[in-house]
């Protein structure tokens, strides 16, 4: 069986032999770098590192955001501003009653004082209100994503207890799929300048 990245290899090979795309362009470095995460991300077992590599996946693509010396979350934040028009990313957010995301925001919920910094407790908290916009949602996703990546990348995390390695786990079950939805977006509507063509 395929998985998502062999999937996405041949359609963005498919996509710039059609387009004629550079291989020096952003547009096919960040793809290759993020289908390579995803392949791992997928294959993986290890909670953490699945996380890491699918966190990774996201990093390469909103790095094709914005313009050499943006900061980082200037960059995040233009991505997923993007992504909230895309309906495979926006239909994991339409439904509450999603499984992956509905496992991903119980098992945060559980270790939020751990995982999650100021960004990530306001919008665990904003989503769990009723009435939360499929574009508020995926916003509120990925800064809880952003703020565990932050703490699982700081020297002194502990991965090891079992609360946090079905968060992590949850998180990853979630982002990968969702990443892959992201993969293909930027496939298909390539961001502006990163195609090596004029």
């Amino acid at each position: 069986m395929s998985t998502s990245a062999e999937k996405l290899k041949k359609r963005r090979r498919e996509e710039q032999e059609i387009r004629g795309y550079a291989n020096s362009s952003r547009w096919y470095t960040g793809l290759s770098n993020a289908i390579s995460f995803l392949e791992r991300a997928e294959t993986g077992t290890d909670p953490l590192n699945r996380f890491s590599d699918a966190w990774s996946v996201a990093y390469n693509l909103f790095m094709m955001h914005g313009e050499p010396g943006d900061e980082e979350y200037r960059r995040f934040n233009s991505w997923v501003s993007t992504l909230k028009d895309d309906a495979a990313v926006r239909h994991y957010f339409v439904s509450a009653g999603d499984p992956l995301i509905a496992s991903f925001r119980q098992a945060a919920e559980r270790v939020k004082k751990i995982l999650l910094k100021a960004d990530g407790l306001q919008s665990l908290e904003s989503w769990t209100s009723k009435g939360v916009s499929p574009e508020k949602a995926s916003r509120y996703f990925f800064l809880m994503i952003r703020d565990m990546r932050n703490t699982a990348f700081h020297p002194k995390f502990n991965p090891n207890t079992a609360p946090i390695t079905k968060a992590l786990a949850a998180a990853a079950d979630c982002l990968i799929p969702i990443a892959a939805a992201a993969v293909e977006a930027t496939i298909e509507h390539p961001v502006p300048d990163t195609t090596g063509r004029a």
